[in-house]
């Protein structure tokens, strides 16, 4: 599993992290584990942006 990449909105207190993991339960015992504490997880499929001429 990796961390794809992070976002944050310090004036809001708000912070995204993409992950690449098989599952999400999978991440979720690895936040459990490592007492990493999450509010939400969800699910996403990546698409590419195409840029046209």
């Amino acid at each position: 599993m990796t961390m794809d990449r992070a976002y944050s909105n310090p004036d809001e207190g708000f912070v995204c992290c993409c992950w690449n993991a098989p599952s999400r339960n999978a991440l979720e015992n690895l936040f459990r584990k490592a007492g990493v504490p999450f509010e939400s997880m969800r699910e996403v499929s990546e698409f590419a942006s195409v840029a046209y001429a």
